[in-house]
């Protein structure tokens, strides 16, 4: 091998070596600082990083990375000669950013890399009422618009509340729109003074409603008897069989179900083709197993059972068309039914994959 060739093959395997070792020519005066407790609403704090160089060539510093793009550094941009020193200042936002916090920032010089860590704990900011009350409804301010129940048996009647406050310098008067006969809303306080904190309570009786499954509903709200566009509670619910009262005798002899898969994997489906997959139910409880509804995520799925009311120890089959003309890429489609079994009252087939 040609010397020339040798020596710097020699050198391009130990100068990281040698420039880990130099590094230690980069002195810092502390690689780690502690700001602390700081509140969030005083905005950002900043520590400068002094060093010395204490080597005999000029220390260039190449690049300075911070582990989180809430931490901005800032550094000597001229050449440190020996014995002379150079800084590098960090500065934290910690907006958004309660609670304890640890960032790295990686100094890169023609002498080496270091590691510089900051670090303390951040006490929250009070939050305006635009923060905790994200809804707004002309005046109106709600912690959300969204009154979710959940499952909920067809014999029960659930309340949830919803948190709301008068955002403005006039009293409000809140009253509600049409609703179905199963919701019911209502205000302790109708009227708000202002800045005054209230509640909605929304009350689901699923004993008065006609239907199985999920069902949503939009209330108006309105502010001194007006309504806008946006101004709705979206009300929803999952109504099944109500189980809570059934003796142990009789959850004994209750229907159970049994299928053969929960989930058909797409397997080189070209897009416009027209799947067929079938899914099988089997009753293995000690009465008639009854399919109260049948739902499905798209109008691309065609859906036809068997039968709706299952005798023990025997099957019903669930044929599905999926057309997939006009879809690409991934799928992820859903059939639920629901049934008057305990042990699952809520059967979800899926039917997800790429198409080619």
């Amino acid at each position: 091998m040609d010397m020339k060739k040798y020596i710097v093959i020699l050198l391009s395997f130990f100068l990281p070596f040698i420039a880990f070792g130099q590094s230690d020519l980069v002195k810092f005066k502390e690689k780690t600082f502690d700001f602390g407790t700081i509140k969030e609403e005083k905005g950002v704090v900043t520590h400068t990083f002094a060093f010395k160089n204490l080597g005999k060539v000029p220390v260039i510093i190449k690049s300075v990375q911070a582990s989180c793009g809430c931490t901005t550094p800032i550094w000597t941009k001229k050449p440190v000669l020996p014995q002379k020193t150079g800084v590098i200042k960090v500065t934290y936002n910690p907006m958004n950013r309660p609670n304890k916090f640890i960032k790295t920032i990686t100094v890169m010089t023609n002498l080496g890399r270091q590691q510089l860590t900051i670090k303390g704990v951040v006490t929250p900011r009070p939050k305006s009422l635009a923060e905790q009350y994200l809804k707004k409804m002309a005046e109106l301010r709600l912690k959300t618009s969204y009154v979710i129940f959940n499952e909920i048996g067809n014999k029960q009647e659930k309340t949830i509340n919803v948190e709301v406050v008068n955002d403005s310098e006039k009293p409000i008067k809140v009253t509600f729109g049409k609703m179905p006969a199963y919701v019911k809303i209502t205000m302790e306080n109708a009227v708000l003074q202002p800045k005054q904190k209230g509640l909605i309570k929304v009350t689901y009786n699923a004993e008065k409603t006609n239907f199985w499954g999920f069902h949503s509903d939009l209330i108006q709200v309105l502010v001194n008897g007006k309504h806008k566009v946006s101004s709705n509670l979206v009300v929803t619910a999952t109504v099944i069989e109500d189980f809570s009262k059934m003796s142990k005798e009789e959850l004994a002899k209750a229907p159970r179900v049994g299928v053969d898969k929960l989930e058909e994997k797409l397997k080189s489906v070209v897009a416009g083709d027209k799947v067929k997959i079938q899914f099988k139910i089997t009753n293995i409880g000690q009465s008639p197993l009854v399919i109260h509804d049948m739902d499905q995520s798209s109008e691309s799925l065609a859906v036809k059972m068997s039968k709706r009311k299952i005798a023990p120890n025997t099957q019903a089959i669930v044929d599905v068309v999926f057309d997939t003309k006009g879809k690409k890429g991934y799928q992820n489609e859903q059939i639920t039914l629901i049934t008057n079994a305990p042990d699952l009252p809520i059967i979800d087939f899926k039917i997800s994959g790429f198409l080619e």
